[in-house]
């Protein structure tokens, strides 16, 4: 009885399946018959569609996500917020449908328009070989430095990670670290929106000795913000002595950071970087307000645990 009951599971899960897929074929075939200049056939058998990815037909879509990676949450809201900040741009990268009926890409961009509830334009193509999910995404994906070298930026990995920092500054979000960035389309508008990062980025990389701190991004969005509210000078001097050491008394808040910063840099086990950041906003404070610094520490765990700390301008 055990195996006719497994038996049964397994004609009831493939009818599932074969009714989803049928239903899919169906809104497609339908689709098609309305926009019969959006749909071509090629030679290799495969089934291309130019259509409107709606939530209806996203949540449709993710009915034959069976045999994908896990869901990024992260990469879902990178694209909702694209689409619902209208920079979402259509460029043909399609949603693969196998011949098997699973889909095998394009699941991230369903679930964000799911979330979003804003339908958008995609291509849509049907008649892959099972094998091929072997093959998606093998590739090392275009990092946001590979994107601002392409169109034409210098010192492109500073850049990108300045821009990421002040993404996160301007969303109140230091204290989570790496965990949200900006999308590519983000990032172009905040550069263009503050074309004086490059500035600030040049500053710092043009520092050879910045680079011995493990923070030379930060310090980029550090000296951008602070220059922006009109202290360029003391931060300029801030970063320099945080760089050379010269003319540094014992009760210094940037000696106190340098010692902290080597110490840090030849440690087995690493500070978290956002608790890293946590220390140069504590000491540009001081430094800031004139005030010395006999112990430099920051702390976020049990009761003793403080508020992050804010950029003092």
């Amino acid at each position: 009885m055990h195996y006719l009951d497994k038996a049964r599971a397994i004609i009831a899960e493939r009818k599932k399946r074969m009714d989803v897929l049928s239903t899919f074929k169906e809104a497609v075939e339908r689709h098609q018959k309305e926009n019969a200049a959006m749909t071509t056939k090629h030679e290799n058998g495969l089934l291309h569609e130019r259509t409107l990815l709606t939530p209806q037909l996203a949540s449709e879509l993710m009915q034959l996500n069976r045999a994908n990676r896990r869901i990024n949450p992260q990469h879902v809201d990178n694209i909702s917020r694209d689409i619902i900040d209208g920079r979402w741009l259509y460029n043909a990268d399609p949603i693969r449908i196998s011949k098997s009926g699973d889909m095998i890409d394009g699941q991230h961009r369903c679930s964000a328009v799911i979330q979003s509830g804003i339908a958008v334009e995609v291509m849509i193509v049907r008649g892959f070989s099972d094998d091929i999910v072997k093959t998606v995404d093998s590739n090392r994906a275009r990092s946001l430095g590979d994107h601002l070298h392409f169109h034409g930026e210098y010192n492109t990995n500073a850049l990108a990670a300045t821009i990421s920092w002040f993404f996160r500054w301007e969303r109140n979000m230091l204290s989570q670290g790496y965990s949200r960035t900006p999308t590519k389309s983000e990032a172009e508008t905040i550069l263009n929106s503050n074309p004086k990062l490059r500035d600030s980025v040049k500053f710092v990389v043009s520092n050879s000795a910045c680079r011995h701190l493990g923070c030379g991004s930060f310090l980029s969005c550090l000296h951008y913000i602070a220059s922006e509210y009109g202290h360029e000078e003391k931060v300029n001097d801030f970063i320099e002595k945080l760089a050379t050491g010269n003319m540094l008394n014992n009760n210094s808040p940037v000696l106190r950071l340098r010692e902290v910063l080597f110490k840090n840099k030849i440690a087995r086990r690493k500070m978290k970087t956002h608790h890293v950041n946590a220390l140069v906003i504590k000491a540009w404070n001081k430094f800031f307000k004139g005030e010395t610094c006999g112990q430099l520490k920051y702390t976020d765990e049990g009761s003793a645990g403080e508020k992050y700390p804010d950029i003092l301008v």
